[in-house]
Parts: C-alpha cells; structure tokens; sequence
C-alpha cells in the first residue's frame, strides 16, 4: 500500500518541493525509504486531522487491520504522527524511528502527548478538563466533540450549574445529543446544525 502512495507521489507530484528532494536521493537506500515514511505520515495525519474534527469519514491507521478501528481507539505518534490504537502507543515509540532522531526530552507519557495533538475543541479549558476529558472514549464522544453546537450547549449548561452537579449533569446532556447525533447521521443528517434547518 505504501509502495503504491510513493509511486503516486512520484508520478503525479514530481515538481513538489518534498517529493523532488526524495527523489533526488539514490533509490533503495535507507535514507529515501525513511523519507518517503515520513512524507506519508504527514499526509495521513492531514487526512485523519480532517476526519477528526469533522467526527466522520474514513480514518487511516498506521496499520490496517481486517476489522476497521473505531476512531475513538486510536491516538497519533508525538514523533511520526503515524496513528495507533491507544494500548498499542507505547510499545511503538520505544522503537519509534523519529523518537530517536529527537533530542527533546519526553516529559509526558504517549497518551497524554498524542491527545495534545488532536483537534481543539473547545475554548474553555474548565470545561474541556472536567468534562470532556473525563467522558468516556466512544462513538458518542466523537460525536459529541465533532458537533460546535453540542459544545457550545454543554459550554453553556457547564456555566449555569452548581459546582456539585455541574460535570456528570453537563456529561449526560451532552451524551444524549451525541446518540441523536448519531441517529442523525445514518439518515445523511450530518449535523445538529442541519438537522435544525429542516425543522
């Protein structure tokens, strides 16, 4: 599959600035192979990007497997951007081709560091850390998080409510929409936003 991108990326971006200093190194050499592995992952993690923050279409894994990976189970490489399932995180950055490359320091753990480079999605860091930090990782959180109105409702009712019931209240709310969201989208209602229009 890879072998089939870097030959597109050969014949049909050729001019480009990063393909043309790829193909500019002696092939089969390791150095060209890494190269290639690098420019891949960045269109990946470009793609997965969008996806994310949309909250549907077709993830790209670093690995396919037979069954597709729920979007929900899989964070990016800190230093490849490559994207993993979460258990499977760690063991790939003890041998992480571009960890070893980086001279940095490494001052939190794989999940916190791939969670840093997910799409924004709220602009209330109270908020985002005492609830959406907090809401379990499932199709129901993705949808959630992907929908501005869902997150400006909870953003909303996280305010009103008193200290004591504010975060499961908030969570709970905004899950029920996030399942209707998801009704939603398997009749082509792609958003909450879109659904109130054709109200």
């Amino acid at each position: 599959m890879r072998q089939n991108i870097a030959r597109h990326y050969e014949r049909q971006h050729s001019e480009e600035l990063e393909v043309g200093r790829i193909l500019a190194l002696t092939p089969k050499t390791k150095e060209r192979r890494n190269m290639w592995e690098v420019l891949v992952n960045k269109g990946d993690f470009n793609h997965n990007f969008a996806v994310l923050e949309k909250g549907h279409g077709q993830i790209i894994p670093k690995y396919r497997k037979t069954e597709e990976s729920e979007i929900s189970s899989l964070l990016p490489c800190q230093f490849c951007s490559g994207l993993y399932k979460k258990k499977d995180l760690w063991k790939h950055q003890k041998s992480c081709g571009k960890r070893n490359e980086s001279n940095s320091g490494i001052s939190i753990g794989p999940i916190a560091a791939g969670k840093k480079l997910l799409p924004k999605v709220s602009t209330n860091k109270e908020f985002e850390m005492n609830v959406l930090h907090i809401m379990r990782d499932d199709a129901v959180k993705q949808a959630v998080v992907s929908d501005s109105l869902i997150l400006q409702f909870g953003m909303s009712e996280y305010e009103k409510q008193g200290e004591e019931h504010k975060t499961v209240y908030t969570s709970n709310k905004m899950r029920e929409l996030g399942r209707l969201l998801i009704a939603l989208r398997s009749r082509n209602i792609m958003s909450i936003g879109e659904c109130m229009k054709g109200l």
